[in-house]
Order: structure tokens, then C-alpha cells, then sequence
């Protein structure tokens, strides 16, 4: 395997998350960052499995240095053959902002800004278009594609996983151990 850099078009110097589109290998998110609080920072999207990137959403004014959430996730249910890929995606921002992308990640709006969401984790199920938000203030689900959240957990939650083949699992881990849902995020069980 061969690596190069990557970063035509790339808004800042840096990145911090990148999402690659499960209906499309060839589109991807990207969360650009600096070292120091910069207008370009925020969101690339790349169309051609990331040789170019373009600019879709910046003059945030933050730096996201040392930024290691899955701060982005796409919707794999909402397949679209005009763009052939994923429409919906998400990113949380750092002060809690969730914005929405319904295109592929060409325009993004801001759905709500909740501090609990603050330096979260997002996430969404495979196959359904349930959306999950692990953060320090517990764990969220939304069931209407983000426009609102019920809060399942309130104990801080470090980390989130979900995984094609078990879809309706949910792996949290927090301080008190790890953490397991069958059923979409409903309800978790403590692994012993």
C-alpha cells in the first residue's frame, strides 16, 4: 500500500474526522482543522475518493486541534441515485451544534444547539434512520432524522460503536464499563 497527502482544495491544514460515504467510496467528509482558531475550518466534502476537496461549510471560527470524536456520520438508509450515495449526513460541532446535510454534504443547516451534545459522538443505526449522540452528558436518540432527541443515559459516555452486521447493537463505553444495546439504543445491559 502506497499513502500520499491528500488535501487539494482542503480548506485548512489539518483534519480531524473523516467519513467515508457507505453507498459511495468515492465520497467522503472530511472535518478540517489548524493548530490555532481559523475561518477555514469545518467541513470538505470530496467526490472523487479524495484527491479534491471542496469547502461546504466554514467561517466557524474554531481550531479542533487534538479533535479525535466521530464527530460526522452518514444515513446509509437514505441512498440517493441522483448523487449516487448517502443524502442525509450529520456533524456535531464542538459547542454542541448538530448540523444536517440532505444533499450529499453540499448545504448544511443547523438543526438545534444543545449543550449536552458538546464535544459528542455521533453516530446513526445501518440499516434505519435512528441517529445516536454519546457525550459527557449521557446518550441520546432521535427517531425523526435529529429534530429531536430522547435522552436514554445520563452517565458520561467516552465512546460509541455500531456495526453493519449487528445493526440494532449499540456498544457505549463509559467509567463504569462497557455498555450494550440490542434493541436500537432502547436499553443497555453492563457486560460483566
Amino acid at each position: 500500500v502506497t499513502w500520499k497527502q491528500s488535501s487539494i482544495g482542503l480548506s485548512s491544514s489539518g483534519a480531524a474526522c473523516v467519513k467515508i460515504d457507505p453507498n459511495n467510496g468515492n465520497r467522503l467528509i472530511v472535518q478540517g482543522v489548524n493548530s490555532a482558531v481559523n475561518r477555514n475550518n469545518g467541513l470538505n466534502i470530496s467526490t472523487d475518493g479524495g484527491i479534491t476537496f471542496k469547502p461546504v461549510l466554514t467561517n466557524l471560527s474554531f481550531a479542533g486541534k487534538g479533535d479525535r470524536r466521530d464527530s460526522i456520520a452518514f444515513d446509509a438508509s437514505s441512498y440517493s441515485s441522483s448523487i449516487s450515495g448517502s443524502a442525509v449526513a450529520y456533524w456535531i460541532f464542538e459547542d454542541g451544534t448538530l448540523y444536517k446535510t440532505t444533499n450529499g454534504g453540499e448545504n448544511w443547516s443547523a438543526l438545534c444547539t444543545n449543550t449536552d451534545f458538546a464535544n459528542g459522538h455521533i453516530f446513526t443505526h445501518p440499516k434505519s434512520s435512528v441517529v445516536y449522540i454519546a457525550s459527557e452528558k449521557g446518550f441520546f436518540r432521535s427517531v425523526d432524522g435529529g429534530e429531536s432527541f430522547t435522552q436514554i443515559l445520563t452517565e458520561s459516555i467516552t465512546g460509541i460503536d455500531v456495526i453493519d452486521t449487528c445493526p440494532n447493537n449499540v456498544y457505549l463505553s463509559s467509567h463504569s464499563g462497557t455498555l450494550i444495546s440490542n434493541d436500537s439504543g432502547l436499553t443497555f445491559n453492563k457486560t460483566e
